[in-house]
């Protein structure tokens, strides 16, 4: 029932909304006639018996066009109603078409990257502040053209570093995968950051992308911190 009143509420409103308009033209020139015929009456150019025929030929025709009107406005409402729907579902259906259409001419790799922090100082070099994070990339081909993934690319973001260190490493073998549409992918492997000790690494950002053998990279990926990583 709720829904009954709902749809003849918004029949009423699109009625309003076409006919008020028109409408307010057609009140302001009856509320001037009025304004006349009390004038009119108050000094006396109209007599009393003249007041019906005034009704007949001034006030009647008023009354019967906004009605009628009225009634046409509301046989019009559900008909524009339906219209409006119509645009709607016709606009979400290119919108659909454009997002398809955009999927099918393009890869677009998404999933999780978890990382976690090495323990102790990497490099040869003990006395220069060095760590290292291993990486695990779950990710699927949701787009639906396939890409070939060569390259993973890291960006580690601290307080202590002057600038956001870029970091990258090529797959080994094979040196190019190619992953379908709907296919996964899963890769591993390490970066060494200079410059930040574990305990520093560990407090910073780090977001790693995958690179397509034509250098795209794909940023539908989202990176967390894992124990799962030995």
């Amino acid at each position: 029932m709720r829904g009954f009143f709902s749809y003849y509420g918004r029949m009423c409103h699109r009625a309003y909304v076409e006919g008020k308009a028109w409408g307010r033209d057609q009140m302001i020139g009856l509320l001037l006639a009025f304004a006349v015929f009390v004038l009119q009456w108050h000094f006396g150019l109209i007599s009393v018996t003249q007041v019906d025929s005034i009704w007949k030929s001034v006030w009647l025709p008023y009354v019967l066009l906004l009605g009628f009107f009225t009634l046409f406005q509301l046989i019009r409402a559900p008909w524009r109603l339906d219209q409006e729907r119509e645009l709607a579902y016709e606009k979400e259906k290119l919108r659909r078409e454009a997002v398809e259409a955009e999927l099918d001419s393009k890869a677009d790799m998404q999933g999780t990257i978890w990382v976690r922090v090495k323990p102790g100082n990497p490099l040869i070099d003990q006395s220069s502040p060095g760590s290292e994070f291993s990486c695990f990339m779950e990710c699927s081909n949701f787009g639906r053209k396939s890409c070939q993934i060569s390259k993973v690319r890291a960006v580690v973001r601290h307080g202590d570093l002057a600038e956001p260190v870029w970091l990258e490493f090529s797959l080994y073998e094979p040196a190019v995968k190619t992953v379908a549409y709907g296919e996964r992918f899963h890769e591993e492997g390490s970066f060494v950051v200079r410059g930040l000790m574990p305990d520093q690494l560990e407090s910073a950002e780090i977001t790693i992308y995958l690179v397509d053998s034509l250098g795209v990279e794909y940023r539908g990926i989202v990176t967390k911190w894992s124990p799962r990583i030995t």
